[in-house]
């Protein structure tokens, strides 16, 4: 038998003034998220199913032709496996750095305000100004990278940075150098959340610094070090100005050919805007396949 007060519960009458309330509070953003993000989304799916040269309002349906000729394209294969090796250099990178660095500036000491300003900066400078700057930097004839190697006696090591093969490493450590103070921010405000009485009471037990780092800090950063991890797949997976103003696939013999830049390649140079849509639709499923999976899998207690 029910209890008397879950009976009343049960019983309990909607506040509709109140439902109404908060619909016309969410109704307005609510109508620009489908307006902006739901209708365009879905007519770019429903372009990927025709053949369209973008110049006028004429599209062939063609099925999942555009997707089919996906599944046989060498070149879009490569552009995305590209991206994963991307993402891999990245993600290692950016997440040792950021973890190392973040934990050495949640302490406080004399300029730790200077450092923190300093590991930010590069994200206030335009993308496209910091793809010009490296590109001097990594110039093979007065470059500073070369020219410090010669300075120091080793020539040999003194590359074409932005040639085939060193060049998504290049882009990648530039893409490092951008984005890295975002994450350090990011881990010490993690770290900072942080009780004090944990590191007091692993303090106690004797744990030194750095297995309190191990066993105390890095656990309790699990669910920030994931959103930084989603952070990176999307942010990996969605480059393009970056490659196209230092290293575009041109003239690297395809080696910095990504998702996004062959999906420009074929829309914009090509005008086949129907399979430059099929390549957006995949790239976004792929990425959201990812999210999904890795929020299933990496499960926060």
């Amino acid at each position: 038998m029910q209890s008397p007060s879950l009976m009343q519960k049960k019983r309990r009458p909607v506040d509709w003034g109140a439902v109404g309330f908060v619909a016309t509070l969410l109704a307005p953003g609510l109508l620009l998220y489908v307006l902006l993000v739901l209708w365009p989304m879905a007519q770019s799916f429903w372009v990927a199913l025709h053949r369209w040269r973008g110049l006028s309002g004429n599209m062939v349906f063609v099925g999942l032709e555009n997707f089919g000729g996906l599944t046989k394209d060498d070149t879009f294969r490569a552009a995305l496996s590209h991206n994963v090796v991307f993402f891999l250099m990245v993600a290692t990178s950016v997440l040792t750095l950021g973890l190392f660095f973040a934990n050495t500036l949640a302490r406080d000491f004399r300029g730790a305000e200077f450092f923190r300003g300093l590991f930010l900066f590069p994200n206030v400078v335009s993308i496209v100004a910091v793809s010009t700057l490296w590109m001097f930097l990594y110039n093979p004839n007065w470059g500073l990278i070369n020219a410090f190697f010669r300075l120091i006696g080793q020539p040999q090591w003194a590359l074409p940075w932005l040639a085939s093969k060193t060049a998504l490493p290049a882009v990648a450590v530039t893409y490092v150098w951008y984005v890295l103070g975002f994450y350090v921010l990011l881990f010490r405000a993690g770290i900072q959340s942080i009780a004090a009485e944990v590191n007091e009471a692993a303090m106690i037990d004797g744990a030194t610094g750095s297995q309190r780092f191990w066993a105390v800090t890095l656990p309790l950063l699990n669910p920030i070090v994931r959103l930084a991890v989603i952070y990176l797949i999307i942010n990996s997976m969605n480059l393009f100005a970056l490659v196209w103003v230092m290293a575009p696939p041109s003239g690297t013999a395809g080696a910095t050919e990504l998702a996004l830049t062959y999906l420009y390649q074929k829309g914009f140079v090509e005008q086949n805007f129907g399979y430059a849509t099929a390549i957006g639709a995949v790239n976004f499923v792929v990425v959201m396949g990812i999210n999904l999976l890795l929020q299933r899998v990496w499960k926060v207690d």
